[in-house]
């Protein structure tokens, strides 16, 4: 009888260490009693199929982490909506890209001559589509994203025009300096959101962004619109303090003369795969463009030097360069910096433009 007694108590030992085991410091332990049954030991444990008390039920402070996560994950759920629907519709170079695919289709729809102008703000602000359609007696239509280049220009015309199998009689681009040569950033944010899809990051990674950190931003962007604008978002809340935007403007001029100096220092020899690749594409397409040299302010008239293998490599492969680098009716005062022009100025210039190109649309499609 004694040895039966030392057994049991055996037993009841061995099960309150099984239950001190599995219990967690939230929880107060259940210890069974000397005469507590094999079944109510058993519900200590879990042994019969129900899950412990700390189980059962979060403590404190795992709920509150997952309050803390589901208000963090609401809060950016309604910064991508808020991005999608608003910001994009309040920036004007965002807004306008929303729109191309429908002015592309109806530009290669129009009867006559067709001449889409591709670029950046030295075009935005540099032709008048309106203007210049009359006078060239084309129907024209402008298609440019802020301070892109040629890397990016290529994405453009191949979203907007070769993909749906669209075609003008001409593209146009103004350039200046070395804007046609390889090394030229690229907005990614912007590039993945309106212009690549994930079936031209191959070879987007292999032409255009080809180390690791850049390419995993592109992708980021490609699915999370507040992390591909996100610098536009900071300059929105920047933009609310005063004198920010006349502080920027500054700075982006003097940014702009220093990088004039770097890009005419002969540190590394210019490339111009991107170039290439687009006359390439433009020439497969039996697309003809023409890219012509953009007048701007300097000491001395031209401005600037086009380097001859730039324009080797257009007309190899069968298109157009313009030197438009001096016109002699642009005066100082119809510049607003070193490159961009007045309204008045760009009147001059559209109706300049308009007049050299007479001959090159009639000999387009």
């Amino acid at each position: 009888m004694t040895q039966l007694r030392r057994a049991s108590s055996f037993r009841q030992l061995r099960l309150q260490f099984s239950a001190l085991v599995s219990s967690t410091p939230h929880e107060p332990l259940t210890y069974a009693s000397s005469g507590a049954t094999a079944s109510d030991t058993a519900r200590v444990d879990g042994a019969d199929g129900e899950l412990p008390t700390a189980t059962r039920h979060a403590s404190p402070g795992a709920r509150r982490w997952a309050l803390i996560v589901g208000m963090l994950v609401a809060a950016l759920l309604a910064l991508e909506v808020l991005t999608r629907w608003k910001l994009f519709d309040a920036s004007k170079d965002l807004s306008r890209f929303g729109t191309y695919p429908e002015r592309a289709r109806a530009l290669s729809a129009a009867s006559g001559k067709r001449v889409a102008f591709v670029g950046n703000s030295l075009t935005e602000r540099g032709v008048d589509a309106e203007q210049f359609a009359p006078l060239a007696g084309v129907t024209s239509d402008l298609f440019v994203a802020d301070g892109s280049h040629v890397n990016t220009w290529y994405w453009m015309i191949e979203r907007h025009f070769w993909k749906p199998g669209l075609k003008p009689d001409l593209i146009v681009m103004n350039f200046y300096e070395t804007g046609l040569e390889d090394g030229k950033s690229i907005e990614l944010g912007r590039l993945a959101q309106f212009f690549v899809g994930p079936a031209d990051w191959s070879q987007v990674f292999e032409n255009d962004v080809t180390e690791l950190e850049p390419r995993v931003e592109l992708v980021l962007s490609s699915f999370w619109a507040t992390y591909a604008v996100r610098d536009r978002i900071k300059d929105r809340t920047l933009g609310l303090i005063p004198g920010y935007k006349r502080y920027t403007e500054r700075m982006n001029d003097i940014n702009f003369r220093h990088e004039t100096k770097q890009m005419r220092a002969p540190n590394v020899p210019a490339t111009r795969h991107a170039l290439a690749r687009l006359c390439e594409r433009a020439k497969e397409k039996g697309t003809p463009l023409l890219f012509v040299a953009f007048p701007s302010l300097g000491e001395q008239k031209p401005a600037y030097d086009v380097p001859r293998a730039t324009t080797e490599l257009i007309e190899k492969h069968g298109h157009r360069y313009l030197d438009l680098r001096v016109v002699s009716q642009l005066k100082p005062e119809h510049y607003a910096d070193a490159v961009h022009l007045t309204p008045e100025g760009r009147a001059i210039y559209t109706r300049y433009l308009a007049e050299q190109l007479e001959g090159v649309v009639s000999t387009g499609r």
